[in-house]
């Protein structure tokens, strides 16, 4: 770099002489020497031709004095600008402890609107179109692919998260179509479980007020309740003559379902209640139910009360007949003494 002043041996009347054959230059500008005692003004210094070398930063230069073509511009541990060589097609620049690098992974050139970008190899992204209607799953390798609804049997699990104001499930989209619940695919199943821990279930309705409610008709081959000695107490005897009293003052009646419109039999939860409260319970709706399995316990009492009755009955009429019996015996005894 040249600059305005170069230390030479001569004296100060010399370069006084050199200086002194300029002219034209303004107030503000540069002497520029040229030559052996040659020199030329200017208004500023041309970066191109008049200033070779590198700039430091701190001067406002790059403290380079070239950068590769094509390539991106970092900052070393001095402060000092450096160009970080442009990598392969495709590649893509990280950040590393010791600056920018590019990184040998490889991504498309170009994507499709509606793509899936994958890891589909070593440092190699891919991408995968997606399918209307399809859920993301993967192979027995790993590799992503779209599986319709239609199609999908989740032969292996699935995992529905909880979402805002609930969700549905759905077996098909087509009429007549089915939705089974398995608790494993595999030979020995566990259990299915329905609210755990509290709530309710229900079956033809959207409000279930009790733990299962089934609106309509419940088939089955066989139905048990518990009635195990150990989950009770306070276990007591009924006095069958009572129990007796309780259901002669039950009203069996027979009736329509408003809903549905069939003819059934039963009793009325209301009239229950005044008989056997605890066999009534009212609903969330306000509703009432009858607990018909617990009147079995009463009629089971009545029908030994009848029983004891009928026994009853039976000797008084065995010891009737006898009596009469011997009344008979005796009259032929008289009639036979009239007729000697």
């Amino acid at each position: 770099m040249s600059l305005l002043f170069t230390r030479r041996t001569r004296s100060r009347s010399n370069l006084g002489t050199e200086l002194g054959g300029l002219s034209g230059l303004s107030t503000n500008g540069f002497v520029k020497r040229t030559g052996a005692g040659a020199y030329s003004t200017a208004a500023s210094v041309n970066l191109t031709s008049d200033v070779t070398g590198t700039l430091p930063t701190a001067s406002g230069g790059t403290g380079a004095t070239s950068f590769s073509n094509f390539s991106v511009i970092g900052s070393n541990g001095s402060g000092n600008l450096y160009s970080v060589t442009n990598g392969s097609a495709n590649t893509i620049l990280q950040w590393t402890a010791a600056g920018p690098v590019w990184s040998s992974e490889t991504f498309p050139s170009s994507t499709t609107i509606n793509r899936l970008l994958y890891s589909s190899a070593t440092n190699t992204v891919s991408e995968l179109a997606t399918v209307n209607s399809a859920v993301l799953t993967t192979s027995s390798g790993g590799v992503p692919t779209w599986a319709t609804l239609a199609t999908d049997t989740f032969t292996q699990y699935a995992l529905l998260a909880g979402r805002s104001g609930g969700q549905n499930i759905r077996g098909g989209t087509a009429n007549s179509e089915n939705l089974t619940l398995e608790s494993t695919s595999a030979g020995t199943k566990g259990f299915v479980l329905l609210n755990p821990t509290s709530g309710f279930v229900g079956i033809g309705t959207a409000t279930p007020g009790q733990a299962l409610e089934v609106n309509g008709t419940i088939k089955a081959t066989d139905i048990i309740l518990t009635s195990d000695a150990r989950a009770k107490k306070n276990i007591q005897s009924l006095d069958n003559q009572e129990a007796l009293r309780q259901i002669c003052s039950v009203r069996p009646v027979s009736f329509d379902w408003k809903k549905t419109g069939k003819g059934d039999l039963g009793v009325i939860a209301q009239e229950l209640k005044e008989v056997f409260p605890n066999l009534v319970i009212q609903n969330n709706d306000g509703s009432y139910s009858v607990k018909y399995p617990s009147l079995i316990s009463p009629l089971i009492a009545s029908v030994q009360e009848l029983n004891r009755q009928n026994q009853e009955l039976a000797s008084k009429n065995a010891d009737l007949e006898k009596r009469v019996q011997d009344l008979e015996g005796k009259m032929d005894l008289i009639l036979k003494k009239i007729g000697q």
